[in-house]
């Protein structure tokens, strides 16, 4: 941002100056406490500069909205301690192996220490959606299935050239250029974390866990021998959260907003509404809708290819036989359909009464047509009818022999 803080955390602690004192301006009424190297050793500070960065703490949360951590590189015990005592953090992932390596062993050291409760994952520096999905996929796959946590997915940040110049220019890329697809990520991603905390009821403030600190010191734990990389915050999952009577027209008007004001492609609309359609079955055990007539209304629309409807009639067809073990239609009414269709000259017609009578007498050893001889006679029905004029009935079909 282009800021040189005159006063840091360090000259708090050493009881130089308050937490007022160090507070610095940013854009747009952003507020900065800035980090220094002594903050690091928040884990040997003595009784009064414990007491001392609670009670700013909590001064600081009283005049406030947000209070946003960027934790230091590495796993050591100062940054599980600000991830445990934050009311909700997230893993920012990438898709190098040792950004994913050193995410999964800083889940691991934190729930090794206490639960560390939900989790959510943001995925950095990716082309597109679909790229973030998959980076992910697998990342939660592993943490699921060694670690039997289940992280959730918050948002991503697209590989922009335009963050680069923003960070030589010292000048945030959502002021310098808001309309860059990274800042539209970033809007995405606030308007996720806004969302979680209208729906996760805060029952304690930030300060509050390091005060408990103060009577039951936390034990120090030693970090695995890995190599430190930057970490920004893990924790929190909408589904997870136990909220009592939330107004659901709040919600659908919430997401209702972000399809219309935000530029989410077609592609995670889709996931969204189907992950809803998934929760709504899991729970109902059936669909929100009349699947039939929303596939007749569908289907009645010209712009379906013949070779999708064609596929998609196998295929109901197909599952049809499966689930009755026979076919939805008989040779009877197969041939009664493709007659009545048919615009084939007398000649085809012939023809196919003579294939019916080889495949009959194949069958039966008989004739089909002396077998049909002797069959009560019954006057065809004409499709459609044709009067004789002058007469009021309609003309008669010879009976093919």
């Amino acid at each position: 941002m282009g800021i040189e803080p005159q006063y840091t955390l360090e000259h708090l602690l050493n009881g130089e100056k308050g937490i007022k004192d160090i507070l610095t301006t940013g854009p747009r009424g952003l507020q900065i406490v800035p980090a220094a190297s002594g903050i690091a050793e928040f884990s040997q500070l003595d009784t009064n500069q414990r007491r001392k960065l609670t009670a700013n703490l909590k001064a600081l949360e009283q005049h406030f909205d947000y209070l946003i951590i960027d934790t230091a590189a590495g796993i050591d015990t100062t940054v599980q301690e600000f991830v445990h005592s934050a009311h909700c953090a997230i893993v920012v992932i990438s898709q190098e192996p040792t950004s994913l390596t050193d995410a999964f062993a800083l889940l691991r050291v934190l729930k090794n220490k206490k639960d560390p409760g939900p989790i959510y994952v943001m995925v950095n520096r990716v082309e597109n959606y679909e790229e973030s999905a998959e980076i992910y996929k697998r990342f939660a796959t592993a943490v699921r299935k060694y670690l039997q946590i289940t992280p959730k997915y918050i948002g991503y940040v697209i590989d922009d050239k335009e963050v680069r110049k923003s960070i030589i220019s010292q000048k945030p890329i959502v002021i310098s250029k808001p309309h860059s697809a990274a800042s539209r990520c970033l809007y995405t991603l606030a308007n996720g974390i806004e969302k979680h905390f209208k729906l996760s009821p805060i029952s304690n403030s930030f300060a509050d866990y390091w005060q408990e600190q103060e009577v039951i010191p936390a034990p120090v734990e030693q970090a695995p021998n890995l190599p430190p990389r930057k970490f920004t915050q893990p924790n929190v999952s909408v589904n997870e959260c136990k909220v009592k009577g939330p107004d659901l027209s709040d919600l659908i008007e919430i997401l209702n907003r972000q399809i219309k004001t935000t530029d989410l492609s077609q592609h995670q609309v889709s996931h969204s509404i189907n992950t809803l359609i998934d929760c709504f079955v899991s729970k109902f055990g059936s669909y929100p809708f009349e699947i039939e007539k929303i596939m007749t209304s569908m289907l009645s629309k010209d712009d379906y290819p013949k070779s999708t409807l064609r596929n998609l009639a196998q295929t109901i067809e197909s599952l049809y036989e499966k689930r009755y073990q026979q076919t939805m239609r008989n040779s009877t009414d197969e041939m009664i359909h493709f007659l009545s269709k048919s615009t084939e000259a007398e000649e085809q017609y012939k023809k196919l009464a003579q294939i019916l009578n080889r495949g009959y007498h194949r069958r039966f050893n008989k004739n089909l047509f002396s077998e049909t001889a002797n069959v009560h006679q019954t006057r065809p029905r004409i499709h459609p009818a044709t009067k004789v004029k002058g007469k009021g009935r309609p003309i008669s079909l010879k009976r093919l022999e």
